[in-house]
């Protein structure tokens, strides 16, 4: 009787002391970090592709420690501004962002919606990883006060929609056109001869269904998935300017990330992005062949009455923003479209 209380007892001890050891491991465990990322795209899009790879590198290369919940189509905000306020704040972690959206807290980015910075995909790539770009970084992270990681690939500008076909440089004259009211962009269609008119994203598609306005600017991907080719017959391939999505973080959560947990998130975001933008390359080109086999009409106006209409603007912004010209000129310097080799151009 006495040896079965003593096992008991025992038995009791050995319970209590597996809790205490559990509990102590417990708290010393690393514990697990949720970030919260927000943006106003579709989940179909290309974002929510960039932030979903990130979400999985992540918790992988963490091996969980750190977990990223993922906010799309505004849930968070249906201001860009306003989420940007929040990563300033730390109430939210990251977010990626349209520069077209944002530039107005930091003028320098307004640097990238310049008309024909870059001149294709290829170039896109390239410019991603350039000293301006770092440089853009740099000061909007100083200014702003939230750090930028690598920027995205959203297509604007890629082509214009529209009700009739554009061939040429005299079909944009008086053209009503909806696009983001940028200061940029309404500059670049004002010397292109079309009117820039402001309407809400979420009333485009009506909009343009009832004729209140001719034509969008968008990638070819969006319009196809956002259904405006169900209500536009014509897309012009023009790349008048490039618009991307900043990657951004909050510097209160940069701060308390250890220097190895920064290297991962870093190199993480990078991976997750050059994915995106080749990702959504890739989606238009689909998009372009499955309108075309949809009887859509695909044009492609010559470029050069564009881009001399446009010199006068980007003379102004160069004598706005002495630097801009610099960058602008280190820009095409890098474009593999352009570059030969020396001995090639001496022939």
């Amino acid at each position: 009787m006495r040896l079965l209380k003593n096992t008991s007892f025992l038995v009791g001890v050995s319970i209590i002391l597996a809790l205490f050891i559990m509990v102590n491991l417990t708290c010393f465990a690393a514990p697990k970090l949720t970030l919260k990322m927000g943006h106003e795209q579709n989940v179909r899009g290309g974002t929510q592709i960039c932030a979903e790879t990130l979400q999985d590198l992540i918790e992988r290369r963490t091996n969980g420690e750190i977990a990223i919940e993922i906010y799309p189509q505004g849930s968070l905000s249906s201001s860009p501004e306003e989420l940007l306020e929040f990563l300033r704040s730390g109430i939210v972690d990251l977010s990626i962002s349209s520069t077209g959206n944002i530039s107005g807290f930091c003028n320098d980015l307004q640097f990238l919606d310049i008309p024909f910075l870059v001149n294709s995909h290829e170039h896109v790539q390239v410019f991603a990883q350039s000293l301006p770009m770092m440089e853009i970084y740099d000061i909007f992270e100083k200014e702003v006060g939230v750090k930028v990681l690598d920027i995205c690939e959203t297509g604007n500008g890629t082509c214009i929609t529209s009700n009739k076909p554009i061939q040429n440089f005299e079909d944009m004259k008086d053209l009503k056109i909806r696009c983001m009211m940028n200061p940029s962009f309404v500059a670049i269609y004002e010397a292109f001869g079309a009117s820039p008119t402001p309407i809400d994203w979420g009333e485009l598609y009506t909009s343009l269904e009832l004729g209140a306005v001719d034509a969008q600017d968008n990638s070819p991907y969006i319009d196809w998935v956002m259904g405006f080719m169900e209500v536009q017959d014509s897309m012009a391939m023009l790349r008048q300017y490039w618009s991307g999505g900043v990657f951004l973080v909050s510097k209160n959560t940069w701060d308390k990330l250890t220097p190895e947990q920064q290297s991962i998130l870093q190199i993480s975001v990078q991976e997750a992005c050059a994915l995106e933008r080749q990702w959504i390359h890739g989606k238009d080109l689909e998009a372009v062949e499955v309108l075309e086999s949809q009887g859509k009409t695909i044009t492609y106006p010559d470029k050069e009455p564009f881009r001399e209409a446009a010199k006068p603007l980007l003379e102004k912004l160069f004598n706005e923003h002495p630097q801009w010209r610099d960058w602008y000129e280190q820009v095409q310097i890098i474009n593999p479209d352009t570059r030969k080799p020396k001995a090639e151009e001496s022939k």
